[in-house]
Protein backbone atom coordinates (compact mmCIF):
# COMPACT_ATOMS: atom_id res chain seq x y z
CA UNK A 1 0.00 0.00 0.00
CA UNK A 2 1.28 3.48 -0.85
CA UNK A 3 0.85 6.55 1.38
CA UNK A 4 0.99 10.18 0.32
CA UNK A 5 3.26 12.54 2.28
CA UNK A 6 0.24 14.86 2.39
CA UNK A 7 -1.16 12.72 5.20
CA UNK A 8 1.96 12.95 7.35
CA UNK A 9 1.14 16.31 9.00
CA UNK A 10 -2.28 14.95 10.03
CA UNK A 11 -0.60 12.04 11.82
CA UNK A 12 1.58 14.19 14.07
CA UNK A 13 -1.18 15.31 16.50
CA UNK A 14 -2.33 11.69 16.78
CA UNK A 15 1.17 10.45 17.55
CA UNK A 16 1.69 13.20 20.12
CA UNK A 17 -1.66 12.39 21.74
CA UNK A 18 -0.69 8.73 21.92
CA UNK A 19 2.44 9.78 23.78
CA UNK A 20 0.43 12.06 26.12
CA UNK A 21 1.92 15.23 24.64
CA UNK A 22 -0.23 18.25 23.83
CA UNK A 23 0.36 19.61 20.32
CA UNK A 24 0.50 23.18 21.66
CA UNK A 25 2.94 22.20 24.40
CA UNK A 26 5.09 20.41 21.82
CA UNK A 27 5.15 23.45 19.53
CA UNK A 28 5.66 26.07 22.22
CA UNK A 29 8.41 24.33 24.17
CA UNK A 30 10.77 25.90 21.63
CA UNK A 31 12.35 29.21 22.62
CA UNK A 32 10.96 30.96 19.54
CA UNK A 33 8.52 30.52 16.70
CA UNK A 34 11.48 30.29 14.32
CA UNK A 35 13.02 27.41 16.25
CA UNK A 36 9.59 25.78 16.33
CA UNK A 37 9.35 26.09 12.54
CA UNK A 38 12.65 24.23 12.20
CA UNK A 39 11.69 21.64 14.76
CA UNK A 40 8.49 20.60 12.98
CA UNK A 41 10.65 19.69 9.98
CA UNK A 42 13.80 18.30 11.60
CA UNK A 43 12.72 16.76 14.92
CA UNK A 44 14.03 13.17 14.93
CA UNK A 45 10.89 11.66 16.42
CA UNK A 46 7.99 13.89 15.35
CA UNK A 47 9.46 15.95 12.50
CA UNK A 48 7.76 16.07 9.11
CA UNK A 49 10.99 15.81 7.12
CA UNK A 50 10.45 16.03 3.37
CA UNK A 51 6.69 16.36 3.85
CA UNK A 52 7.26 20.07 4.54
CA UNK A 53 9.36 22.44 2.45
CA UNK A 54 11.93 25.01 3.55
CA UNK A 55 9.54 27.95 3.22
CA UNK A 56 6.57 26.11 4.75
CA UNK A 57 8.07 26.14 8.24
CA UNK A 58 8.31 29.94 8.53
CA UNK A 59 4.90 30.21 6.85
CA UNK A 60 3.41 27.96 9.53
CA UNK A 61 5.08 30.11 12.19
CA UNK A 62 3.53 33.19 10.59
CA UNK A 63 0.08 31.61 10.61
CA UNK A 64 0.46 30.36 14.17
CA UNK A 65 1.74 33.60 15.68
CA UNK A 66 0.42 36.37 13.45
CA UNK A 67 -2.36 35.33 11.07
CA UNK A 68 -4.48 33.29 13.51
CA UNK A 69 -2.99 34.34 16.86
CA UNK A 70 -2.86 30.78 18.21
CA UNK A 71 0.23 31.12 20.41
CA UNK A 72 -0.37 30.96 24.14
CA UNK A 73 3.11 32.26 24.87
CA UNK A 74 3.46 36.03 24.64
CA UNK A 75 7.18 36.47 25.32
CA UNK A 76 9.34 38.01 22.59
CA UNK A 77 10.21 34.60 21.20
CA UNK A 78 6.57 34.26 20.18
CA UNK A 79 5.86 37.73 18.86
CA UNK A 80 5.85 39.11 15.31
CA UNK A 81 9.63 39.31 14.88
CA UNK A 82 10.23 35.78 16.17
CA UNK A 83 10.16 33.99 12.78
CA UNK A 84 11.80 34.51 9.43
CA UNK A 85 10.10 35.81 6.31
CA UNK A 86 8.69 32.76 4.46
CA UNK A 87 10.43 33.87 1.23
CA UNK A 88 7.97 32.48 -1.28
CA UNK A 89 8.42 33.35 -4.95
CA UNK A 90 6.17 36.44 -4.75
CA UNK A 91 8.05 37.97 -1.82
CA UNK A 92 11.39 37.08 -3.38
CA UNK A 93 10.44 38.62 -6.73
CA UNK A 94 9.42 41.91 -5.12
CA UNK A 95 12.56 42.04 -2.97
CA UNK A 96 14.72 41.34 -6.02
CA UNK A 97 13.06 43.80 -8.40
CA UNK A 98 12.98 46.63 -5.88
CA UNK A 99 16.72 46.16 -5.34
CA UNK A 100 16.38 45.23 -1.66
CA UNK A 101 18.36 42.00 -1.97
CA UNK A 102 21.11 43.69 -3.95
CA UNK A 103 21.47 46.23 -1.15
CA UNK A 104 22.96 43.45 0.99
CA UNK A 105 24.99 41.29 -1.41
CA UNK A 106 26.34 41.52 -4.95
CA UNK A 107 24.96 39.89 -8.05
CA UNK A 108 28.08 37.72 -8.23
CA UNK A 109 27.47 36.49 -4.70
CA UNK A 110 23.87 35.56 -5.51
CA UNK A 111 25.12 33.67 -8.57
CA UNK A 112 27.74 31.86 -6.52
CA UNK A 113 25.10 30.89 -3.96
CA UNK A 114 22.84 29.56 -6.75
CA UNK A 115 20.16 32.09 -5.83
CA UNK A 116 20.47 33.46 -9.38
CA UNK A 117 20.49 30.56 -11.84
CA UNK A 118 21.45 31.71 -15.32
CA UNK A 119 19.02 30.79 -18.09
CA UNK A 120 16.85 28.52 -15.93
CA UNK A 121 13.81 30.81 -15.74
CA UNK A 122 10.83 31.03 -18.07
CA UNK A 123 11.81 32.05 -21.60
CA UNK A 124 15.48 31.38 -20.91
CA UNK A 125 15.74 34.25 -18.44
CA UNK A 126 17.67 34.01 -15.19
CA UNK A 127 15.84 32.22 -12.38
CA UNK A 128 15.71 33.49 -8.79
CA UNK A 129 15.60 30.54 -6.38
CA UNK A 130 14.57 32.45 -3.29
CA UNK A 131 14.94 29.67 -0.72
CA UNK A 132 18.68 29.47 -1.43
CA UNK A 133 19.10 32.84 0.29
CA UNK A 134 18.74 31.22 3.70
CA UNK A 135 21.90 31.14 5.82
CA UNK A 136 23.83 33.36 3.37
CA UNK A 137 25.84 36.12 5.02
CA UNK A 138 25.87 39.85 4.23
CA UNK A 139 29.24 41.53 4.81
CA UNK A 140 27.66 44.91 4.13
CA UNK A 141 25.01 44.46 6.83
CA UNK A 142 27.65 43.20 9.24
CA UNK A 143 29.59 46.46 8.77
CA UNK A 144 26.51 48.65 9.27
CA UNK A 145 26.53 49.43 12.99
CA UNK A 146 22.83 50.22 13.33
CA UNK A 147 21.73 47.14 11.39
CA UNK A 148 24.18 44.91 13.23
CA UNK A 149 23.08 46.15 16.67
CA UNK A 150 19.43 45.55 15.79
CA UNK A 151 20.34 42.14 14.39
CA UNK A 152 22.01 41.12 17.64
CA UNK A 153 18.90 42.13 19.57
CA UNK A 154 16.61 40.24 17.20
CA UNK A 155 18.71 37.07 17.34
CA UNK A 156 18.99 37.11 21.13
CA UNK A 157 15.52 38.26 22.12
CA UNK A 158 13.18 37.14 19.33
CA UNK A 159 14.61 34.45 17.03
CA UNK A 160 16.90 32.76 19.57
CA UNK A 161 18.88 31.42 16.62
CA UNK A 162 22.33 32.34 17.96
CA UNK A 163 23.42 30.89 21.29
CA UNK A 164 26.43 33.15 21.12
CA UNK A 165 26.46 36.68 19.79
CA UNK A 166 26.31 36.68 15.98
CA UNK A 167 29.42 37.80 14.12
CA UNK A 168 27.82 38.13 10.69
CA UNK A 169 24.31 38.93 9.48
CA UNK A 170 22.20 36.36 7.65
CA UNK A 171 20.35 37.99 4.77
CA UNK A 172 17.00 36.32 5.40
CA UNK A 173 16.93 37.81 8.91
CA UNK A 174 17.70 41.39 7.87
CA UNK A 175 13.97 42.26 7.61
CA UNK A 176 13.58 41.33 11.29
CA UNK A 177 16.40 43.69 12.22
CA UNK A 178 15.03 46.55 10.11
CA UNK A 179 11.57 46.17 11.65
CA UNK A 180 12.84 46.25 15.24
CA UNK A 181 11.35 49.18 17.18
CA UNK A 182 8.71 49.84 14.51
CA UNK A 183 4.97 49.21 14.61
CA UNK A 184 5.30 46.34 12.12
CA UNK A 185 6.47 42.75 12.11
CA UNK A 186 7.25 39.97 9.67
CA UNK A 187 3.58 39.10 9.29
CA UNK A 188 2.64 42.53 7.99
CA UNK A 189 5.70 42.64 5.74
CA UNK A 190 4.96 39.25 4.22
CA UNK A 191 1.30 40.14 3.65
CA UNK A 192 2.39 43.30 1.87
CA UNK A 193 4.98 41.55 -0.29
CA UNK A 194 2.51 38.83 -1.31
CA UNK A 195 -0.12 41.46 -2.13
CA UNK A 196 2.35 43.41 -4.29
CA UNK A 197 3.65 40.24 -5.92
CA UNK A 198 0.23 38.86 -6.83
CA UNK A 199 -1.45 42.14 -7.77
CA UNK A 200 1.24 44.26 -9.45
CA UNK A 201 4.74 42.72 -9.53
CA UNK A 202 3.65 39.82 -11.72
CA UNK A 203 6.02 37.12 -12.91
CA UNK A 204 6.09 38.10 -16.60
CA UNK A 205 7.31 40.78 -19.00
CA UNK A 206 4.51 43.28 -18.36
CA UNK A 207 3.87 43.68 -14.62
CA UNK A 208 1.64 46.55 -13.52
CA UNK A 209 4.51 48.79 -12.44
CA UNK A 210 2.75 52.09 -13.10
CA UNK A 211 -0.06 51.07 -10.73
CA UNK A 212 2.18 49.64 -8.01
CA UNK A 213 1.98 51.49 -4.66
CA UNK A 214 5.73 51.07 -4.03
CA UNK A 215 6.94 52.10 -7.50
CA UNK A 216 8.65 55.16 -6.01
CA UNK A 217 10.92 52.86 -4.00
CA UNK A 218 11.52 50.31 -6.73
CA UNK A 219 15.00 50.24 -8.27
CA UNK A 220 13.73 48.17 -11.20
CA UNK A 221 11.03 50.69 -12.06
CA UNK A 222 13.09 53.82 -11.56
CA UNK A 223 16.61 52.97 -12.74
CA UNK A 224 17.33 49.28 -13.50
CA UNK A 225 14.61 47.78 -15.74
CA UNK A 226 16.69 44.61 -16.19
CA UNK A 227 15.82 43.69 -12.60
CA UNK A 228 12.28 43.28 -13.91
CA UNK A 229 12.85 42.13 -17.48
CA UNK A 230 15.81 39.80 -16.95
CA UNK A 231 14.63 37.53 -14.13
CA UNK A 232 11.81 35.18 -13.17
CA UNK A 233 10.90 33.38 -9.97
Amino acid sequence: MQYSVGGVPLCVPLILEKHDISLVDYLEESESAELMSRKIKDDERYGLGKAIGDKAGPLFAKWYVYSFGLAKRQDKGWQNLSFELPFDSNAGRVLWRTGFLLDWASLNEYKRWDVVQKGKGKGGLDYIRVTNIRAKKSDKASRDDSVFRAYISVCREYLHTKKRGPKTVEIQQIPNALLLDTDYGIGELDDGLVYIGTSFCLNHQTPKCSECPIKGSCEGYKREPDLIQGYRT
